[in-house]
């Protein structure tokens, strides 16, 4: 159970929400989203994930990861939503990459250079080689 009361102006407008946005997911503990989903099943009555709603979680997952203080690496690697039980049940896709349709130039250069293939820089400080 959670502590918005069904009925309330709150519940109603999680009840009604078409789609939920996070901005930023990677950055939020997975207590967090375990909390909303407990949330969502409870005021909009659904064992679906998050109750049935729609819910966008926005992010670069390449980012360096949330600081928690006294956490050890561990902690902090343990608290990320891809450590979520949630997380079997999330579909990803990178829009970014997905954009550029059939051309697969730019998506195998953002791969190299999130996996540190890219290693050597020519005078222009704007251009990986």
């Amino acid at each position: 159970m959670c502590s918005i009361k069904k009925g309330t102006a709150l519940a109603r407008l999680i009840q009604n929400a078409a789609v939920l946005i996070i901005y930023e997911a990677q950055m939020l503990h997975t207590n967090v989203i375990e909390a909303l989903d407990r949330i969502f099943l409870d005021i909009r009555s659904s064992e679906a994930v998050c109750g049935g709603l729609l819910t966008l979680m926005c992010g670069d997952f390449r980012q360096i990861l949330s600081v928690f203080p006294q956490g050890t690496r561990a902690n902090i690697v343990n608290a990320g939503l891809k450590k979520s039980q949630l997380w079997e049940q999330v579909r990803t896709r990178n829009m970014h990459v997905l954009t550029y349709g059939g051309n697969s130039t730019f998506p195998d250069l953002l791969l190299k250079i999130g996996n540190g293939q890219l290693q050597s820089m020519t005078s222009d400080p704007d251009v990986i080689s």
